[in-house]
């Protein structure tokens, strides 16, 4: 099965006009057309990346299948010089996507603040819809290393809105004890300074509050999401 993110559709689609458009234009053929496809896949997987449209497909970024796929091409057109060249740019690649990851992070938590207010003021008038929306952005996972205090601050104040609100959002048992988790993994920050790790098991908690928010509270936890509820009980209980 293929999957994908509606971003993806607009910039697939932009690409293929694209490399149908340089094919036809400079008569491109064989590997050499397969190389223009790619290109204009990184190109305009690329540029959509920096306005925001990240597309995805079986979850990369169109602009990275884009450079995997040229290195093929380049690798079939001038041999071990295009495949080691092809790689170096998927290297660099790689590393540019980390890096601009972690840059939007920080941006979103700076940003993240003067969310809170406006989810608040939605949720008491009872502007459900708009409370959601609101609080894709006044919620944020932070990224991996040291999280400002008044930052923590913020991500336990909107967790509480969360937790206040479960009635009038019907939050169910689970969705409340992802949350609860996430708000005692903040405390703890608060109380010891400690900063998870983006890919430790409670920054893959924190993450799963965003994916409960996008979801509009209509959540029910995965079996691994359960199994890391538990195991994170049990590493609070050891401590």
């Amino acid at each position: 099965m293929i999957v994908f993110n509606l971003y993806a559709i607009p910039v697939v689609v932009v690409a293929a006009l694209m490399g149908w458009g340089a094919s036809a234009l400079f008569g491109l053929e064989g590997a050499t057309e397969s190389l223009g496809y790619a290109t204009s896949a990184t190109v305009v997987g690329a540029a959509a990346e920096l306005v925001g449209l990240k597309g995805r497909l079986f979850w990369l970024p169109v602009w990275l299948i884009g450079l995997a796929t040229g290195t093929y091409s380049a690798w079939d057109l001038w041999g071990w010089g295009g495949l080691v060249g092809g790689l170096a740019l998927v290297v660099v690649g790689v590393v540019a996507l980390v890096f601009l990851g972690k840059a939007s992070t920080r941006k979103a938590m700076r940003e993240a603040p003067d969310h809170y207010e406006p989810a608040r003021r939605a949720l008491a008038e009872g502007d459900l819809e708009g409370f959601w929306d609101t609080m894709l952005d006044a919620y944020v996972p932070p990224a991996s290393g040291p999280v400002p205090a008044e930052f923590v601050t913020h991500s336990l104040a909107t967790l509480d809105l969360l937790l206040s609100g479960r009635e009038p959002l019907r939050l169910g048992p689970g969705a409340v004890e992802v949350i609860e988790a996430a708000r005692g993994i903040f405390a703890q920050m608060r109380d010891g300074g400690e900063a998870p790790s983006a890919f430790s098991l409670r920054g893959g908690i924190l993450a799963e509050v965003s994916n409960l928010i996008a979801e509009h509270g209509a959540y029910t936890p995965s079996d691994g999401v359960r199994r890391d509820l538990e195991e994170l009980g049990g590493s609070s209980a050891a401590t």
